[in-house]
């Protein structure tokens, strides 16, 4: 990191320019109050585990499982639902031409489910061996793709998910549940 410092001799009335001086600063002598042992191994995960939080309002599954490409999350969840033609021909119309068209390739698929909801599913790979941070990187990497286009169909009329499907008590960005499945 560098610091530039101005020198006090360099204000002078009548000059317009100040000379400057470049200090090294390094961190070299600095200790950390925390030590790592490198030899510790990471925290491995026995899977498949499933994690369930809210997300934007929505309630969203996680499950991290092996397969044969190696372990991967599998992220579902309700991300809104379709207007009814009461509400708004137009938007109901354009919302499922949206979902109808979207591409099957990346790591997210919105599609419409039963009962006009609209179903976010996607899957991303965790990395060897599967760890916490992992399975959280994953399932960030599928929601953080598929942003933009719940909010383009939210911009619509999408209608949001009702907050009763929620957990009794969770906020938005609320507490995580895991569970360890046999």
């Amino acid at each position: 990191m560098l610091r530039t410092k101005e020198r006090p001799e360099a204000r002078r009335p009548n000059h317009s320019t100040l000379t400057t001086e470049t200090q090294q600063v390094s961190l070299t002598n600095y200790e950390s109050p925390i030590v790592v042992d490198r030899s510790l191994p990471g925290i491995a995960l026995k899977l498949p585990i499933s994690i369930s939080f809210s997300y934007l309002g929505c309630r969203i599954s996680a499950v991290a499982r092996d397969t044969s490409d190696g372990p991967v999350v599998s992220v579902t969840g309700v991300v809104g639902s379709v207007p009814f033609s009461v509400e708004s021909p137009t938007a109901r119309m354009m919302i499922r031409a949206i979902l109808a068209n979207l591409p099957s390739s990346g790591i997210v698929k919105l599609e419409a489910g039963e009962r006009n909801q609209i179903v976010l599913r996607g899957e991303a790979p965790i990395g060897n061996p599967p760890s916490p941070a992992g399975v959280v990187a994953a399932a960030s990497a599928v929601l953080s793709a598929a942003k933009p286009l719940i909010d383009l169909l939210a911009k619509i009329g999408a209608r949001p998910t009702q907050r009763s499907s929620l957990d009794a008590g969770e906020q938005d960005g609320g507490t995580a549940k895991v569970a360890a499945l046999s």
